[in-house]
């Protein structure tokens, strides 16, 4: 499972982005995105589109993080 947890991170820091910057962008903290890339958490459906949108990722690929 480590390696779809990390598909997040993967895109995220292809595109140049910091958490810092993803949260801000989605209105969510820092850690939350370190907890979404970490497996901890999954992002709400309604951040999902935005979060493909943002990192130019398949919306499939972050529907398949969730178990």
């Amino acid at each position: 499972m480590k390696d779809k947890e990390n598909i997040i991170k993967k895109y995220r820091v292809k595109r140049g982005i910091t958490q810092e910057t993803l949260g801000k962008m989605l209105g969510v903290s820092r850690v939350a995105v370190s907890h979404w890339e970490n497996g901890v958490l999954f992002p709400k459906t309604s951040r999902i589109i935005k979060l493909s949108d943002i990192l130019k990722c398949p919306v499939d690929k972050l529907l398949r993080l969730k178990r």
